[in-house]
Formats: C-alpha cells, sequence, structure tokens
C-alpha cells in the first residue's frame, strides 16, 4: 500500500528578532490551522542572505569594522545564527503558546547544514550564501535520504513560503533558477500588510507563472499587522526594555534581556 505524503511547509525568516502577535506568530498560526495541508511548519532562520545589506542587519557585532560609516550600528549587539534559531524555539516552545499544535512546528538549522554540504560539494570552504534552489535541492537529495523525516519513512513535499515581495521578484525572474523552484515547489504567499493592492494584483501576465506547480494566497490571516523587526531593535537600541514591547513573545523578550541584544 502507497504511503501518505508528508506535507512539510518552510517558513524562512531572518528572526532578527522573531516577532509574535501581528508578526511571525500569526503566519505560523495560520500555516497550521491549515490542518489537512500540512503535517508539520518548518521554521526556517536564514543563515545569511543573498543581499549584503540584510546580512549586515543579522551579522554586524559590537566593536565591528564592517560597516565603520556607522558607529551606531558598531554599538549595537546582534544576535548571532545559533542564538537567532534559539530565539524561534523560545517563541514556538510548548510552554509559550499553549493549544498551538506546537508539536507541529519545528525550529530547522538546515540553513546551516545546506551551507555545510553545499562547501564538501564544492569544495570551496568559504561558501556562504545558500539559495532557495540549492536548500530545496539539499532538503531532497541529501536530508531527506540521511535523515529519517519519521518512523514510516514517508515520501516528503515541500512548500515554500513566503512574502508578497519575495514572491514579484520570483515572478519577474529575479531569482536564481527561479523558474525551476515554480516548476517542482509548492508556493503559499504572505500579504504585504503595508500595501493597498490586492496579493492577486500582477500575477495573472506573468509567463512564469503559467508553469507553476502551486501557488497559493494566504489571504486574511488573523491578527496579522504591519509589525517590524527593524522598529523592535531599534526601540531596543534606544532604551526601551524588550518585556514592554508587545510584539515580543514574553520568553523571547526575557532572551534578549538576559543576552543584552540590540543594545
Amino acid at each position: 500500500m502507497k504511503k501518505r505524503t508528508k506535507n512539510i511547509a518552510l517558513f524562512g525568516l531572518s528572526a532578527n528578532p522573531v516577532t509574535d502577535r501581528g508578526g511571525h506568530g500569526e503566519i505560523v498560526k495560520a500555516l497550521l490551522a491549515m490542518e489537512m495541508t500540512y503535517d508539520e511548519v518548518w521554521v526556517v532562520p536564514v543563515y545569511r542572505h543573498a543581499f549584503e545589506s540584510k546580512n549586515n542587519a543579522m551579522l554586524l557585532q559590537p566593536g565591528s569594522t564592517s560597516d565603520k560609516s556607522s558607529s551606531e550600528k558598531e554599538r549595537t549587539k546582534m544576535p548571532n545564527f545559533q542564538q537567532r534559531c534559539e530565539m524561534c524555539e523560545k517563541q514556538f516552545s510548548a510552554s509559550a503558546e499553549e493549544g498551538m499544535h506546537i508539536a507541529r512546528v519545528k525550529v530547522k538549522r538546515i540553513e546551516l547544514e545546506a551551507t555545510e554540504w553545499k562547501r564538501k560539494v564544492t569544495g570551496d570552504a568559504d561558501a556562504t550564501i545558500v539559495g532557495t534552489f540549492e536548500l530545496l535541492e539539499y532538503l531532497r537529495n541529501v536530508y531527506d535520504k540521511e535523515k529519517e523525516i519519521d518512523d514510516e519513512k514517508r515520501d516528503v513535499e515541500y512548500t515554500f513560503v513566503m512574502g508578497r515581495d519575495a514572491y514579484d521578484d520570483l515572478i519577474a525572474g529575479k531569482w536564481i533558477r527561479g523558474d525551476e523552484i515554480l516548476k517542482t515547489t509548492n508556493i503559499v504567499v504572505v500579504p504585504r500588510i503595508t500595501s493597498k493592492t490586492p496579493t492577486m494584483g500582477t500575477t495573472a501576465t506573468s509567463a512564469m507563472i503559467k508553469e507553476a506547480k502551486s501557488v497559493v494566497f494566504l489571504e486574511n490571516i488573523p491578527g496579522l499587522r504591519d509589525v517590524s523587526s527593524t522598529a523592535i531593535r531599534e526601540a531596543i537600541k534606544n532604551g526601551a526594555k524588550p518585556s514592554t514591547i508587545g510584539e515580543l513573545n514574553p520568553f523571547v523578550a526575557e532572551y534578549i534581556e538576559e543576552n543584552r541584544l540590540y543594545e
């Protein structure tokens, strides 16, 4: 008898910091509510962004000289990859979100694992950027074969969750091997909160979308608001106590305070 396919939603985010009310937490809840669609939601913190400006926002540490033009940034303690993963684990722990079917949410360090795989395969010890296609290739050809997804060893179907801006870039041909991603991977698009244009807006005439495997627009997410991780970082840098910021999970706020992040 053919085994049922296991459906996994991949939710990539910088987690700098991960947000709760109105932000990342609401998106994960919406994905979990699609119980007949996804068996699990994998929260995937970004190891390195393809855009250097975003890397600076994630990686700059106190005393860094990578951006000498901004003394303020040099005094801001940014979390490393491990800390961003740990913040996600705090956010999606069972004690933090009771009744959220939290067992179906897993924080995965697969971008780092895929990077290490890329270094091994290419022989480039300095390789750091893993694109979406490379990540999916790693999951399908390496991860699924080397690690037991579950005891049944079911076939796995991955769905990639992305924001509307990223989706617009994808169908505009700005992603590396974006056409292959669309043809082989299910896509879920999260609406752009600050836009008055409907999420379905400009996709109908795209040549690429005609060959897409599946694209679902996740509209009307309850509680989703224009929550900004950048604004939260700025607020903390300017003296706000993390525990007073309503968009942060209390466990994440405590972690930020204990590690003196963003100060």
